[in-house]
């Protein structure tokens, strides 16, 4: 499997990083059918750049998460789990590798629930809404993978998953993973 991971990873994070179409545009598109203010939606912004302190390509388990000093949430990790060959398929069967690979989107989104607006606090003021900014995170994941062009060795299948988890105390305030896998199909021709 030569770089198949790799390939999906290289063609995800564009996907996630467009300036039209990519994670922070669609967060701002949603935000105000979320009912987010610009505070809150400016608070979940990723920095894909390189030597990003909230972006990363790697898998972090959520208490391996909570001991990084240099990562702060909103974080988001990208990554791949499973791999899956289709050798018995007579079109495929010349290629090193074509089947599906698993990528996973875990963003960390931290906030401070339940309290009054505190203008020196920096992180979102929810309030008792503890789902819309989880939902509206979502559905940016989705929206960017579903708006960009794929091409090459790389398909976005159209598989999303995402299971929610509950907040957790975290420093000064709390953190929630919302952990999205999406199903890609690669075709190498090495």
């Amino acid at each position: 499997m030569p770089q198949t991971r790799k390939l999906v990873r290289d063609a995800l994070v564009p996907a996630l990083s467009d300036t039209a179409t990519g994670f922070n545009a669609q967060m701002q598109d949603l935000s105000a059918v979320y009912g987010l203010t610009p505070y809150v939606v400016g608070s979940t912004v990723i920095d894909f750049s390189e030597g990003s302190k909230n972006f990363a390509q790697a898998y972090v388990t959520q208490g391996t998460f909570e001991e990084l000093v240099a990562i702060n949430p909103p974080a988001m990790f990208v990554y791949t789990s499973s791999s899956t060959n289709n050798p018995g398929d007579p079109i495929l069967k010349s290629r090193s590798f074509s089947g599906a690979i698993i990528a996973h989107v875990d963003l960390y989104l931290k906030y401070r629930a339940l309290h009054d607006a505190d203008p020196t606090f920096s992180e979102p003021q929810i309030g008792n809404d503890l789902e819309s900014l989880q939902e509206c995170a979502e559905e940016a994941v989705m929206n960017a993978v579903n708006a960009y062009s794929w091409n090459g060795g790389v398909q976005y299948a159209g598989e999303f998953s995402c299971t929610k988890q509950p907040p957790t105390f975290f420093r000064d305030g709390y953190v929630v993973l919302v952990p999205i896998q999406l199903v890609f199909y690669v075709f190498s021709t090495t």
